[in-house]
C-alpha cells in the first residue's frame, strides 16, 4: 500500500500571537526537499519587525501564563504530546520530507520528540525542592513542605531527610530518613 504523504501548504507563515502571520515585508524563502532537490514550500522570512511583534505579544501573554499553575501547564503540554502520538505517522512523513531522513530515522526523531513532550509535561509535577507543586490556582504556585520529627523515626532524629545521592541508595532512603514531611503549608493569595 503506498504511503500517503500529508500535503504541505504552499506557504508556511509565522505563528505570532497564536495566529498565522506573513512576514511584515512579505518575503519568503524556499524550503527544498533534500531527497529530490525540489521546492517543498515557501516559508515566511521573518525580519526585525516580525520579531518585535512576536516579542511584544509574548510579553503581553506572559502574565496570564505565569498565573497558570505548573500542573496545568504540564497538562497542556501532555495534550500536545498525546496529539503528536496520535498523528505520529503523519509527523514522521513530514520530518522525512523536510529533512531527507529515512522514514525509520524520521519515526525515531518523532518518537523522541513525543517522549520529550511527556517528560517536560511531567516536570510541572516535579517542580519542588523546599516546596511542592499545587494544582489549586488560588494557591501561589507551590506549597512549602514543613519537615518535623514524628512517629517511629523521631527517636534519635538529628538531621533532615535529604534525597538520595544515587539511584542505588534510593531503596534505603525511606529507612534512613530521620525526619518526615508532616503537612504542606500552602500560601493563599
Amino acid at each position: 500500500m503506498p504511503v500517503m504523504l500529508p500535503a504541505v501548504p504552499a506557504v508556511i507563515p509565522n505563528q505570532i500571537g497564536g495566529a498565522d502571520a506573513a512576514a511584515a515585508d512579505g518575503r519568503t524563502f524556499e524550503k527544498i526537499d533534500p531527497a529530490i532537490g525540489r521546492v517543498l514550500c515557501q516559508v515566511a522570512r521573518s525580519g526585525k519587525a516580525d520579531i518585535a511583534r512576536a516579542v511584544d505579544l509574548a510579553r503581553a501573554a506572559q502574565p496570564a501564563w505565569a498565573e497558570t499553575t505548573v500542573v496545568k501547564r504540564g497538562d497542556i503540554l501532555r495534550q500536545i504530546a498525546l496529539l503528536m502520538r496520535e498523528h505520529r505517522a503523519e509527523l514522521a512523513d513530514l520530518v522525512s520530507r523536510e529533512t531527507g531522513k529515512s522514514r525509520k530515522d524520521a519515526l525515531g526523531e518523532t518518537d523522541a520528540a513525543i517522549e520529550m513532550g511527556f517528560f517536560v509535561a511531567g516536570e510541572g509535577r516535579r517542580f519542588y525542592g523546599h516546596t511542592t507543586t499545587s494544582a489549586v490556582p488560588r494557591w501561589r504556585r507551590s506549597c512549602k513542605a514543613v519537615r518535623s520529627t514524628s512517629g517511629p523515626i523521631r527517636r534519635g532524629a538529628t538531621r533532615d531527610c535529604a534525597p538520595p545521592r544515587s539511584a542505588t541508595s534510593t531503596a534505603a532512603w525511606p529507612s534512613t530518613c530521620t525526619r518526615a514531611i508532616r503537612w504542606p503549608l500552602c500560601a493563599a493569595p
